[in-house]
């Protein structure tokens, strides 16, 4: 079965949070980075333009190091789907990261 494969991680510091994505699709490895106020804008963004640039055909394992992003995707994607986001501050990143998520298969 062909699978692509995203690795991401979030780095905090006082001032800011960063975040790094690798993707492998096709064998071809596309590096990625960012920053954030938030780990949850972190976390949010960058998998949003990671998971973004993978095709919808092709199911994604996501690998994550840290809570966060791993939480996003096998907890809060489920809830946000059944109840909503109840967080207004982040509600236009969460229907953007939800929207490039529906037509894909990710495995978390």
């Amino acid at each position: 079965m062909e699978i692509n494969v995203l690795c991401f991680s979030i780095y905090e510091s006082q001032e800011q949070t960063s975040w790094a994505g690798l993707t492998i699709e096709d064998g071809n490895v596309t590096e990625f980075s960012g920053q954030a106020s938030t780990a949850l804008e972190a976390a949010l963004a960058g998998l949003a333009e990671c998971v973004e640039t993978l095709a919808t055909t092709t199911p994604i394992m996501i690998r994550c190091s840290e809570r966060l992003p791993n939480d996003i995707g096998k907890k809060f994607v489920p809830l946000w789907k059944a109840r909503g986001f109840g967080d207004e501050e982040h509600k236009d990143p969460i229907r953007h990261l939800l929207s490039i998520l529906a037509p894909r298969r990710c495995l978390w």
